[in-house]
């Protein structure tokens, strides 16, 4: 693989001590397969653009900060990254939905092997029946919370969709002078609801939904690290403890926002007022439970990937290095996260940095590695 040495190219200098505030500034991972490009994320520039966050090459401390087409100046991509890359480029803004549906369109590409393909329409089929499950709900709960409770009402027939359809119209019609809107324009935002919602669960859905069952992934992972740290006798792990340690405050604030976005489903009325004067308050909060667990899946499936080949310690040596910081942003989500922050730093400083994980594994084994790891994320590539 060609370095940018080889190219006659001059990195710039790393950044020591990056502590991002905010999720924007800490940026979202991107699922490159390039090895040298793992923990890479992208996030809008100071000026204009979009710029990469890589960590160090050599292993050592800082990061590095340069231009999405600068990826060419740190190795040679493989066509999927190079693709990739092309497709964020062409994005509005950054967020993990924005990331993750980049990365879908292009593994369905083919462009990382038949299985990645093969995830990525499976994952489409499975997102449009969760959407549709979330849709059902949300009129459920809607009925539930208006329809008038006269003498002879009667939960709706789930088994009936005209029933179901035929009295939501009903009720959205009756909302109309609070909305402004007609019963045919509030049946469509209940559609667009739905999309927003179907990843943090509605109703009986929830169980389905992909945040569910992040949560679920980085809680096992959890307890396995804090299982494999109990079990390394006195010489310990300090990486398995820092996984464990961070993965706890993670999934701590991830419920709470997960909680408070699925609160707001309580007040449906209030819920459709809100989303039409402000779409973007209700998209931001929505979508703070994504935020805080981006990055995770991946450190999960590195463990469940974790092979002879690839010695566990080394594997550990490697999640650790992905373990995102917690930015300061999260304190006016979640009471204590500030107290989160100075945490990870404390126990970041236990792991003693600079040894490369990569050693006895060739380039074209990872690449083959982060394409399983693509394959086996249950919400598909991502």
């Amino acid at each position: 693989m060609q370095t940018a040495a080889a190219l006659g190219i001059e990195l710039p200098k790393p950044v020591h001590g990056h502590q991002p505030s905010t999720f924007l500034e800490r940026g979202v991972v991107v699922p490159y397969t390039t090895p040298h490009l793992a923990g890479a994320r992208v996030r809008p520039g100071e000026r204009a653009g979009l710029e990469l966050i890589v960590p160090n090459l050599s292993g050592g401390r800082g990061v590095y900060v340069l231009p999405l087409d600068g990826i060419l100046a740190l190795c040679s991509p493989t066509l999927h990254d190079r693709a990739l890359n092309t497709r964020i480029a062409g994005l509005r803004s950054v967020s993990p939905s924005a990331i993750r549906l980049a990365a879908r369109e292009i593994a369905a590409e083919g462009l990382a092997g038949a299985a990645v393909a093969g995830s990525a329409a499976a994952t489409l089929a499975a997102e449009q029946q969760q959407g549709l499950l979330a849709h059902l709900e949300l009129v459920l709960e809607l009925l539930r919370q208006v329809e008038p409770r006269g003498a002879d009402w009667a939960p709706p027939d789930q088994k009936d969709p005209e029933q179901i359809g035929r009295r939501a119209r009903a009720v959205l019609a009756a909302l109309s002078p609070q909305t402004g809107r007609s019963g045919e324009v509030m049946m469509a935002v209940l559609e667009e609801l739905a999309i927003l919602y179907r990843a943090v669960g509605v109703g009986r859905q929830t169980p389905l939904a992909r945040l569910s069952v992040l949560i679920g992934m980085v809680d096992g992972l959890r307890q396995e690290m804090q299982l494999f740290h109990r079990a390394s006798g006195a010489s310990g792990s300090a990486e398995a403890e820092i996984i464990a340690v961070t993965a706890g405050l993670t999934l701590r604030s991830a419920r709470a926002t997960l909680h408070d976005a699925r609160a707001t489903l309580a007040n449906l009325p209030a819920l459709l007022n809100r989303w039409l004067a402000e779409p973007a308050a209700v998209g931001r909060l929505v979508s703070r439970p994504e935020w805080l667990l981006d990055g995770w899946e991946r450190i999960c499936l590195l463990w469940r990937a974790a092979d002879e080949r690839i010695d566990r310690k080394l594997t550990l040596s490697e999640m650790v290095a992905l373990v995102p910081t917690i930015p300061r942003e999260a304190a006016g989500w979640v009471a204590g996260s500030i107290e989160m922050a100075d945490d990870l730093l404390r126990h970041r400083r236990k792991v003693v940095l600079g040894e490369d994980w990569r050693t006895g594994v060739t380039v074209t084994d990872l690449v083959e590695r982060n394409e399983r790891l693509r394959a086996m994320s249950p919400g598909g590539p991502a």
